[in-house]
């Protein structure tokens, strides 16, 4: 795997360069964040970083203010060496180098110890399986995950006829886009979204009003196709925190792990909140 330095000048401040490992790499001001940005630069979440076959390359999730290379905004674009990119006043430089030693993050001297690699990689199957086994799937379940799934894949039925579909698809709707507006603060206002978008989109059907359904159901799927795709990242962003004991950051990962799953399976949330617990525990015991 490939490590990715990061090179991070804010306004009026020091460089702060760390070292990741990984194909994808989030940035903004959210403590879920794998690189962390000031409040007043970034968004909560801003940049993202992907190593891919064919290069790596930056997106941008936010352009408030837009992130630009060469001073020019972009959408994605493939890294240049050497050329920043800046956000407002922080600048951010990331190169690409082969992995040896050091996988994880190296904040300055702070941060995780170095893990080299070969029995690094023990260490960390270690330090997971002793942490988060509880979370891991049983025997009798092999091969599935045990988290809950965020959306069920069944066909969402309207409750009512005529007009008062009609008028229950509108409520719906201005409901959902209020409550996708939050998603980025409050993901589980993002969930409950997808649920009313779903509900607008069916009554809308009922009502006889093709547009506003399709309006609907794209709203939908697009919300609930982003939301799926952050949560598996959230899960596996807690298993390697763990591994390398990162404490913080995988409590951070459980909290918003809670806030996904609000309302679905108790079980889960139960064994989520037992290993909060014992990570808070940990990391008053740790020096």
């Amino acid at each position: 795997m490939k490590t990715l330095l990061f090179e991070i000048q804010a306004p009026h401040a020091s460089v702060e360069r760390l070292n990741i490992e990984a194909e994808q790499v989030l940035l903004g001001s959210g403590a879920h964040c794998d690189v962390r940005l000031p409040l007043d630069q970034a968004r909560v979440e801003h940049l993202r970083i992907d190593v891919t076959p064919q290069g790596v390359f930056a997106t941008a999730l936010s352009y408030e203010p837009p992130p630009t290379m060469n001073g020019s905004p972009f959408s994605q674009v493939p890294l240049q060496q050497g050329v920043p990119i800046l956000i407002a006043g922080t600048s951010i430089l990331v190169s690409l180098q082969e992995s040896a030693k050091g996988a994880g993050k190296d904040r300055a001297g702070a941060g995780p110890s170095p893990i080299v690699v070969g029995g690094g990689v023990l260490l960390l199957a270690a330090a997971a399986y002793f942490l988060f086994d509880s979370l891991a799937p049983q025997p009798e379940a092999k091969g599935k995950d045990l988290a809950p799934v965020l959306f069920e894949k069944a066909a969402t039925v309207c409750p009512y006829q005529g007009q008062q579909a009609l008028s229950y698809g509108e409520q719906n709707l201005t409901l959902a886009e209020s409550l996708r507006e939050r998603t980025p603060f409050a993901v589980e206002d993002g969930v409950k979204a997808v649920t009313h978008f779903r509900l607008a989109g069916a009554c809308y059907q009922v009502a006889a009003q093709p547009s506003y359904e399709r309006y609907a159901n794209e709203g939908a799927d697009a919300l609930a196709n982003d939301l799926d795709r952050d949560y598996r990242k959230e899960r596996i962003r807690l298993e390697r925190s763990l591994g390398y004991e990162d404490w913080s950051r995988a409590r951070n990962s459980i909290r918003r792990l809670l806030a996904f799953t609000e309302g679905r399976d108790e079980i889960y949330r139960s064994k989520l909140r037992d290993l909060d617990s014992r990570l808070q525990k940990k990391a008053k015991r740790d020096p």
